[in-house]
């Protein structure tokens, strides 16, 4: 996938790609292309182009016809989306735009984002159904059109998943023809889908993905066990059940949340006995956030949003979020998306994650290191004091020009969508449901034992364990995929699917810098319950009345 998938779409302008109708409505594409559909869709080279397509919607920018999504997908906005409305990170006083909205809590149903991601992941959606309905009549043996089929499957239940653990139920598209004044689906339909998706693609996927950061059976089977666990966890936790007098759609209440974590136990573990994915050493840990180093990401990483290695107009703007704040020059980022000094708090000494994910700011003082065969410049370390600044530097650019053709503005680095580590904790979370705590705390040791600084004389992973060691095996649970995952795209699901949301976020101490204070007390002060789920978006709405609109928006 690296150099193919997410290239601009004039590059794959004649793979059959997807546009909007004239009145913007997602629900309805049609194919794009000089050919008709019928005399495009017929070799098995044609079908697995067409499957560039499905993929390139996770993170596009601009979808054919014009339609712009600067902020609805991973390419920038999700990351606002996903990991706000959590202790994680705040908006600043800076942060004036629509994105700025998911960290204070005050998105609506017209906020322009919302409209994005919808659109954006529809088509996604919308591709997947035209390379599994199509390839049924194609001349191309039985077993190329199951592996086609799986990959567009595994695509169409990723999409639908960011969907509906967002906005709840989402009307069903599930064929080239749909009718664009469906109505949303509940939960129970739409996750039926999800998971006959899932298991098709796990059941049929190669162990070794056509493409090195695509779907392989792998990657499915993590999916279709954090799916799982989702499921489980939503209905243990009656989530939503308030709400389901305005909204009835979003009810978990058909889940067996016994039989979901049975299941977890088997896909996860599976995945962590049998797959070729390793957690990469400690000297190799901050070589999973660079951007030269894709190598390394493709040991541990079963699924990335990829970025081609070469320029293009259709580069990362990760570097506005998650790199150190600085001067573009140095890969740094604009510093209006700063992290807690609670998340900051929640690492103890001698974890080197720590240093890794929350840092000072580069300045014409940074020095620079060379890490596998490219040079980074080196941010300066957070402060501890309280009311100091500190930034999301997890991720780091490599020195303009001495990696890739890109300039100071633009960025190559792939994004971890999903990494054995969130696997393995997974699988600790699904063996606590099913009595082997024991087994589920070992894994936390394991995930510790990487993340021990080297340097360090006293700490051990004894130390870090005894550090985060909580009674409540749930709050220890979520305290690690905090450290591990932070500003991976996790935070604001887990909160709600644990039913956290509300506690966290009232607890959450104002403190910090001044930015970051007044960041907490504006999603203090917009939080209310309902806004667990987003809304559907006005235009789409405006567009077809049948959709209902979440509680209380």
């Amino acid at each position: 996938m690296k150099k193919y998938i997410f290239k601009s779409l004039a590059a794959s302008f004649l793979l059959v790609l997807l546009t909007a109708c004239q009145d913007n409505a997602f629900l309805n594409q049609a194919p794009y292309s000089f050919t008709t559909p019928d005399n495009f869709y017929k070799t098995e080279v044609e079908f697995k182009n067409a499957l560039v397509g499905c993929y390139e919607a996770i993170n596009t920018s601009a979808l054919p016809g014009g339609a712009w999504v600067p902020d609805g997908t991973y390419a920038r906005g999700l990351y606002y989306v996903l990991e706000g409305c959590s202790d994680n990170v705040v908006a600043t006083s800076a942060n004036t735009y629509a994105s700025g909205d998911f960290e204070k809590a005050s998105y609506l149903p017209n906020n322009v984002n919302l409209g994005y991601f919808w659109q954006a992941y529809y088509v996604g959606i919308s591709r997947c159904n035209y390379v599994i309905d199509k390839i049924q009549t194609a001349t191309i043996s039985d077993s190329s059109k199951t592996l086609i089929v799986s990959e567009a499957r595994f695509m169409r239940a990723f999409y639908y998943h960011h969907l509906a653990s967002c906005f709840g139920g989402v009307p069903l598209v599930t064929t080239s023809t749909p009718d664009m004044k469906a109505p949303r689906a509940d939960l129970q339909s739409v996750y039926r889908l999800i998971v006959s998706d899932l298991e098709y693609a796990y059941q049929n996927l190669k162990t070794t993905p056509t493409y090195k950061s695509g779907a392989g059976k792998w990657a499915a089977g993590a999916y279709l066990g954090t799916v799982y666990n989702y499921l489980a966890s939503c209905k243990r936790y009656s989530v939503g059940v308030s709400l389901l007098p305005k909204c009835s759609l979003n009810s978990f209440e058909w889940v067996n949340a016994d039989s979901m974590s049975v299941k977890a136990v088997a896909v996860l573990g599976d995945v962590v006995a049998q797959s070729p994915y390793v957690l990469v050493s400690t000297a190799e840990y901050s070589y999973l956030f660079r951007e030269a180093t894709k190598s390394y990401q493709y040991k541990e990483c079963l699924f990335l949003s990829e970025w081609s290695d070469g320029y293009s107009d259709r580069y990362s703007t990760i570097t506005e979020l998650f790199t150190p704040q600085g001067a573009a020059a140095y890969g740094g980022s604009n510093g209006r998306h700063l992290p807690t000094f609670d998340l900051y708090k929640a690492y103890a000494t001698g974890d080197i994650r720590l240093k890794q994910s929350i840092t000072g700011a580069y300045s014409s003082s940074s020095l620079k290191e060379t890490v596998d065969k490219a040079d980074y410049y080196v941010p300066a370390n957070a402060s501890a004091t309280a009311g100091s600044s500190r930034y999301t530097g997890k991720f780091r650019l490599a020195v303009p020009g001495t990696f890739s053709n890109h300039t100071s503005s633009d960025c190559s680095l792939n994004y971890p969508l999903m990494r054995l580590a969130d696997v393995k904790l997974q699988l600790a979370e699904a063996l606590y449901f099913t009595n082997r705590e024991p087994e589920a705390r070992a894994i936390f040791t394991e995930i510790r034992q990487r993340v021990v600084d080297p340097t360090s004389k006293t700490v051990t992973v004894l130390t870090l364990n005894t550090a985060y060691n909580k009674a409540d095996f749930v709050q220890e649970l979520l305290d690690e995929r905090r450290r591990e995952l932070c500003f991976e795209s996790k935070r604001r699901i887990d909160l709600i699917r644990f039913d956290k949301t509300t506690q966290v976020i009232q607890n959450l101490p104002v403190e910090g810098s001044a930015d970051v204070q007044s960041g907490i007390k504006a999603l203090k002060d917009n939080w209310t319950y309902s806004k667990i789920w987003l809304p559907i978006p006005q235009t789409e709405i405006d567009l077809n009345p049948n959709l209902v609109q979440n509680a209380d928006y």
